[in-house]
């Protein structure tokens, strides 16, 4: 028994108070660095401890092992600061949002609830069935008779609940994930019991009911893998082969980022005046696609000026004159005098004379290229002499 004291004595006397400044030391510092882990530190400092040594000292010391009311009140209120530092606890290990840390777990923001509810209220029956010597099985009995009248009167709200639960075990859309529901598209930013909150491509917010849910179809874009599909039509002329349209795509598809795997060029239909293509490419998740797709829209169009494709019109072409050749990329008798009077313009076209400068421009190509666009590749053969007319360009070269 002199023996108990004397180890307990020196837990109380030498334990508790290392263990405290050791708690407040680490605190403070995970604190100053916001980790997560600092509230429940300091939180089992403040809380736990003090009434933990107290009864330490009650039991152990005194040996009041039945102290009547006051040792029921001390053990509750240990009982509570341990409810409200493992829900820090709680708080630190499972995230609802983006892991932080290795060792933390990510669970949807449902489950992380019922895990705080659990943990509540277990707790608070270990303290009312033990401590306060209160039957839980009366209680429960009274609950079950009275449950019944709960679920006629919550049937929507339990139905909600259950839903919950069962898209939860399905798990089939996450945090963050872009779903459709029905006609609705959207970005997932949260789940609770109640229901799901989808962020709409109108900035707007949609709560839609877990009871409701669980009666639609759900398509998500981000499973089974976070790689997006894309595919739009275009059309050019008759007289544009479907080879040269290919080429003309993939080169432009090969300088954008954010895309997976090549892009796929498939004729789809033969038309009174074009031939219509399907473009389908992959990019690195849903939102990105988009941009890939406006990206590559764009630069074709600039690409079908430079390679002399055309973009056809459903309308009828009434020509008046004998037109054999027409090449739109060629400069035409309209517009030499102006690449003349432009070339002259020029400090090293300066010693040029005109004459010579008409015959230059008859073979001069106009070429049109969009923001982002490669015009020279590093290594290439170039047939001729680039001249920036109009914008501006970046001159960068590989470090060797």
């Amino acid at each position: 028994m002199n023996q108990s004291l004397l180890v307990w004595g020196c837990i109380l006397i030498f334990g508790f108070p290392i263990l405290t400044i050791i708690l407040g030391q680490v605190g403070e510092s995970l604190r100053r660095r916001e980790h997560p882990l600092a509230p429940f530190l300091q939180q089992l400092q403040r809380f736990v401890l003090p009434p933990l040594s107290i009864l330490a000292i009650v039991r152990k010391i005194l040996g009041i092992q039945e102290g009547g009311i006051g040792l029921q009140i001390l053990e509750t209120l240990l009982g509570i600061a341990i409810i409200y530092t493992s829900l820090s606890l709680l708080k630190a290990l499972l995230t609802p949002g983006k892991k932080e840390y290795f060792w933390q777990i990510a669970v949807p923001n449902l489950l992380f609830q019922v895990v705080r509810a659990s943990v509540v209220l277990g707790i608070v029956a270990y303290i009312i069935a033990n401590i306060w010597n209160i039957d839980l099985s009366q209680a429960a009995a009274a609950l079950g008779v009275g449950s019944l009248v709960i679920a006629l009167a919550l049937q929507d709200t339990l139905s909600n609940l259950v839903s919950g639960f069962l898209l939860l075990a399905d798990s089939p859309f996450k945090k963050g994930d872009w779903i459709k529901i029905g006609d609705i598209q959207g970005q997932v930013l949260d789940m609770n019991w109640r229901a799901v909150r989808l962020l709409t491509w109108e900035e707007d917010l949609l709560v839609i009911p877990n009871g409701s849910l669980g009666k639609q179809n759900i398509l998500n874009y981000n499973q089974p893998t976070a790689t997006s599909g894309y595919y739009f039509t275009i059309s050019f002329s008759r007289n544009d082969s479907p080879n040269r349209v290919k080429q003309v795509v993939e080169e432009i598809y090969e300088q954008i980022t954010g895309t997976v795997g090549p892009v796929y060029v498939v004729v789809k239909s033969f038309n009174d005046f074009s031939i219509s293509y399907t473009v389908w490419f992959s990019a690195e998740g849903y939102w990105p696609k988009f941009r890939v797709a406006r990206e590559l829209k764009t630069r074709l169009y600039y690409a079908a000026k430079r390679k002399g494709l055309t973009i056809p019109y459903p309308i009828e072409y009434q020509y008046i004159a004998d037109v054999t050749e027409l090449d739109g990329s060629k400069s035409t008798p309209e517009n030499q005098q102006q690449l003349v009077e432009y070339l002259l313009s020029l400090p090293y076209f300066t010693s040029v004379s005109s004459q010579v400068l008409t015959k230059l421009v008859q073979n001069t190509t106009l070429e049109y290229y969009g923001t982002g666009e490669k015009i020279i590749q590093e290594g290439e053969f170039v047939k001729g002499f680039y001249i920036i007319q109009n914008g501006n360009a970046k001159l960068t070269l590989k470090d060797t």
